[in-house]
């Protein structure tokens, strides 16, 4: 984590600080009422982050965790969805070894977007019946919602992880029109060089 930027280290305790508020409140509201099925959810979301593929990427991969994620959303709801992503996130953590910060923002963003995506079903299909044209489009809009926002949080940390590189590895007239105002201090004026 050293050689991380500070703004990419308040990025990542952004997102700590907001999985953690997330999940204090999904165990608030947590009500078991099927732990079998909880319990075997929570094995096969760890299963599929055990065993996945690497990706193209450094540090990318590809996993089914969402399938059970999504699965474990629809048929329990997002308090014990929310348990499946923090026990299959510590079983990875034990088994795979995986940097703690790296495996701390995960677990926080999966946490974040499953309650994101259980906002929007909520707002679409407050009734919660899956099997109506309304409960058909909120459970479509709310796995939406989680794919999206996973990739847009975790592409903020990789875009502020790579941006020194990007602007270091441009030709001296391009980084002339660098300006201030973005996160990370960057706006990119693509007027081309003459």
């Amino acid at each position: 984590m050293k050689e991380l930027s500070i703004p990419t280290r308040l990025y990542l305790l952004l997102i700590y600080v907001l999985g953690a508020l997330l999940i204090s409140q999904d165990l608030l509201n947590l009500q078991v009422n099927e732990p079998l099925m909880l319990v075997i959810l929570c094995i096969l979301a760890s299963l599929a982050l055990i065993i996945k593929v690497e990706g193209a990427t450094n540090r990318s991969h590809y996993s089914f965790s969402f399938i059970i994620y999504g699965f474990s959303f629809a048929y329990l709801g997002v308090p014990q969805t929310a348990i499946v992503i923090l026990a299959s996130s510590l079983v990875e953590f034990l088994v795979n070894r995986p940097p703690w910060f790296i495996q701390v923002f995960n677990a926080s963003c999966y946490v974040i977007v499953i309650n994101a995506a259980g906002f929007i079903f909520h707002l679409i299909e407050p009734g919660l019946v899956l099997t109506t044209p309304a409960g058909i489009l909120a459970i479509t809009a709310s796995m939406a919602t989680f794919t999206l926002l996973n990739h847009f949080i975790v592409g903020i940390i990789v875009w502020m992880q790579n941006v020194p590189r990007f602007f270091t590895a441009c030709p001296p007239r391009f980084n002339e029109r660098i300006e201030g105002g973005l996160p990370g201090g960057v706006v990119l004026n693509f007027v081309p060089n003459k």
